[in-house]
């Protein structure tokens, strides 16, 4: 039998393809002919005669990448496995032409060759998930690479090589991965991009953090509604290579609160996509629909000046040439019917007023009422809080003048809510209660409507219930003087 010469090692470049790596080795071996090349391989038990002419056709076969891959390479020289990483880096060639600076084709030959840089990130990561997710594969695939059960095909290589060359997260912790993914696949970018300065999950933190100076874990539980222990955690935390001390959930409760001081329109629908985004977890793909990004014509709140906010159109008492204070009874405020930054910004003005001539007043003059029953329109619109009248609108749509007009109320409504929580109670139930019990009650039933929990009976029931004591109790409080 005449000896086959095998094929010497190839100079492995971009014009080096299937079909070149056949021909050269039958030039090698003077066969001009695929029939003369077929016979070779049946005398020399070589596998794959039948698939030959589809090689010439660069077209792969199954056997020719699994089971007969290393007879080939013993027998004819043909290193199949070296041609599955240059076929890899020819295509990434033709397809990414920004990463033809990082394509070396005398690095990195065979499949080994590149398996074992990952191995080296993974390492570095820990683990395989948040890499597998970053390339958008299954964890389990990566784990079969890294503890050599099985090798990746050139679609695959494509997908790792392009990887490692335009390179991975780089993290000091894992919650620094879980951060800058969850950001990526629920808002759309890095989060750079929607928090200034917010790079890392340590900066996330801090920024989470920098409004609550002193407070205890209780007091920043009451404010945020994460867990003491997860807060007390937090406080405590710091960044450990290739470990987390942070559960998944509580990196997403820091994100949702920077969502929700910068874009809280857009509060809700990350809460949904929060629910979603993890459910391709399994195939290496977190991701949703449409983006927070895609949704985000708003600018991100500016940040609160320490100094006391200023109320605009500060409303003075009359003066008066009298030497006893005489009380200047503001006059009653129609609520706009424009917005409804409107009607919180009238009724802002008017509580500021009738506290300013309260407090500057001697005796304990009548204050004329200037709020409406509870119940009652308000600024032309009947109020949600009766199933009767309750709509649902769930294709509504508003604009962003309209969502920053919501914006600016909140914020000053947030204010005098903060400033109230914060007075003695007692204060509260002797001075302030007399002025603006009905409207206080108002707002507090008024949050019970908030509750998306309107599908039941017996939420309208709860709510027509708290209505009734509330009433109940301002009638008390009316018959006793306040006391």
């Amino acid at each position: 039998m005449e000896k086959l010469k095998k094929l010497p090692t190839a100079v492995w470049g971009k014009d080096i393809t299937l079909a070149v790596l056949w021909e050269m080795w039958m030039q090698h071996n003077g066969l001009k002919t695929v029939e003369e090349a077929q016979a070779v391989f049946k005398k020399h038990g070589i596998r794959g005669r039948k698939s030959l002419p589809a090689w010439l056709a660069n077209t792969p076969t199954i056997d020719l990448v699994t089971t007969g891959l290393q007879s080939i390479l013993e027998t004819t020289g043909v290193d199949i496995d070296a041609w599955m990483v240059c076929e890899a880096k020819r295509q990434l060639w033709n397809e990414c032409p920004d990463l033809r600076e990082h394509i070396d084709f005398d690095r990195d030959i065979h499949r080994e060759d590149v398996v074992n840089r990952l191995r080296k990130i993974i390492k570095e990561y820990g683990g395989n998930f948040y890499l597998a997710l970053q390339m958008g594969v299954p964890s389990g695939t990566l784990s079969g690479w890294n503890r050599g059960i099985n090798k990746p095909g050139v679609e695959m290589l494509k997908i790792l090589l392009s990887n490692l060359m335009r390179g991975f997260l780089k993290i000091s912790c894992l919650e620094d991965a879980q951060f800058i993914l969850m950001c990526r696949a629920i808002l759309g970018g890095d989060s750079q991009e929607f928090f200034p300065g917010v790079t890392d999950f340590a900066s996330a933190l801090q920024e989470f953090l920098h409004r609550y100076p002193g407070h205890t874990a209780v007091k920043i539980e009451s404010l945020t509604g994460i867990k003491e222990n997860t807060i007390s955690r937090l406080l405590e935390w710091k960044p450990e290579k290739e470990k987390t001390s942070c559960y998944p959930e509580t990196v997403e409760g820091i994100l949702r609160a920077l969502v929700e001081r910068s874009y809280p329109a857009l509060l809700e629908t990350f809460d949904e996509h929060r629910k979603t985004y993890r459910k391709k977890e399994d195939a290496g793909i977190w991701e949703v629909e449409v983006p927070l990004k895609d949704l985000m014509d708003v600018k991100p709140v500016a940040k609160q000046s320490k100094a006391k906010p200023s109320v605009q159109k500060k409303v003075e008492p009359v003066a008066t040439p009298v030497a006893t204070p005489v009380v200047s009874e503001p006059k009653p405020i129609t609520p706009s019917k424009d917005s409804f930054e409107d009607v919180v910004i009238d009724g802002l003005e008017a509580l500021v007023a009738r506290l300013k001539a309260r407090t500057e007043t001697v005796a304990t003059p009548s204050v004329t009422p200037i709020y409406e029953p509870i119940g009652s329109v308000i600024g032309g619109v009947e109020h949600c809080l009766d199933p009767k009248t309750w709509h649902l609108r769930k294709d509504e749509r508003v604009t962003m003048e309209q969502i920053e007009d919501v914006r600016t109320a909140i914020v000053h409504l947030r204010k005098v809510l903060v400033a109230l929580s914060e007075l003695n109670p007692d204060l509260i139930r002797k001075t302030i209660t007399p002025i603006l019990g009905p409207e206080l009650a108002e707002l507090f039933v008024a949050h019970e409507g908030l509750h998306h929990l309107m599908g039941s009976k017996a939420a309208w029931e709860i709510v027509q219930g708290t209505r009734s004591m509330v009433g109940v109790a301002s009638e008390f409080n009316k018959s006793n003087g306040g006391k």
